[in-house]
C-alpha cells in the first residue's frame, strides 16, 4: 500500500504518490534524504516547468509527474559530491525539462508560441539564476558566522527581532545615525565577503 508525502518546507508542495509504508529504517532514511533534496529544489524545478508551459495548472500536473519520476529514478542519482543538493537540482531539472518537452509534443496540435530552443534558454536562465541565488545564500550564511559578536547582535536586533533601527538606537543609548551607519558598514562588509566567496567558487 502506498502512502502520500507532501511538503516539509515553507512552500506548499503538491501531494505525490511514491513512498511505501512499512519499510526498513534504511529505506525510511533514503526517503527522508530524497524528500529533503526534493523540497530544497522544488521551486527551481517548478519554475522551469512553468517557463516551458506558461500555464500554472499544466505546470502543477507536470510537477506531479516529475516528482514521481524523480523518486522512481532516485537510485540512479549520484549525490556523492560536496553539494548534493545542487547536484540533485541539476539532475531534477534535466528530468523536468524532458517531461515538459514530452508534454509539448503531445500538445503539437495547439498553436506554438515559442519553440523548444527558446524555451530551453528561458528555463536555463531561470535555473542559473536559482543556482546563483542558492550560492549567494550559502556564502551569506558563512559570512554571517564570521561577523564580530557586536555586529551580529545588531543585525539580529534590527532585522531578526521585533525592533527597528530607530527603536534599537533608543534602547541602546546610541544615536539613530550611529545605528544606521553601523548597519551600512556591516552590509558593505557582508557584500565584500559574499563577493569574495563567490569569486573563489568560480576558480
Amino acid at each position: 500500500m502506498r502512502r502520500r508525502f507532501a511538503d516539509t518546507a515553507e512552500t506548499s508542495l503538491p501531494v505525490v504518490d511514491g513512498f511505501e509504508e512499512g519499510v526498513s529504517s534504511g529505506e525510511e532514511a533514503r526517503q527522508a534524504e530524497f524528500l529533503g533534496l526534493y523540497t530544497r529544489n522544488y521551486r527551481s524545478v517548478y519554475g522551469l516547468l512553468l517557463a516551458f508551459v506558461a500555464d500554472p495548472a499544466a505546470a502543477d500536473d507536470l510537477m506531479q509527474q516529475t516528482s514521481m519520476l524523480l523518486w522512481a529514478k532516485y537510485s540512479e542519482f549520484d549525490g556523492e559530491g560536496e553539494a548534493p543538493h545542487e547536484e540533485f537540482g541539476r539532475w531534477a531539472r534535466t528530468i523536468a525539462r524532458n517531461v515538459a518537452r514530452n508534454f509539448r509534443r503531445l500538445q503539437h496540435s495547439r498553436p506554438v508560441i515559442f519553440d523548444d530552443d527558446l524555451l530551453a534558454k528561458i528555463a536555463w536562465t531561470r535555473a542559473a539564476a536559482d543556482e546563483l541565488l542558492e550560492l549567494r545564500r550559502g556564502a551569506l550564511k558563512s559570512c554571517l558566522k564570521h561577523l564580530p559578536a557586536a555586529d551580529a547582535a545588531l543585525l539580529q536586533a534590527c532585522y531578526g527581532g521585533n525592533s527597528n533601527p530607530a527603536e534599537q538606537a533608543a534602547g541602546s543609548g546610541r544615536t539613530r545615525d550611529a545605528v544606521y551607519k553601523a548597519l551600512r558598514r556591516i552590509r558593505v562588509r557582508l557584500y565584500r565577503c559574499v563577493s569574495h566567496r563567490l569569486h573563489q567558487e568560480e576558480r
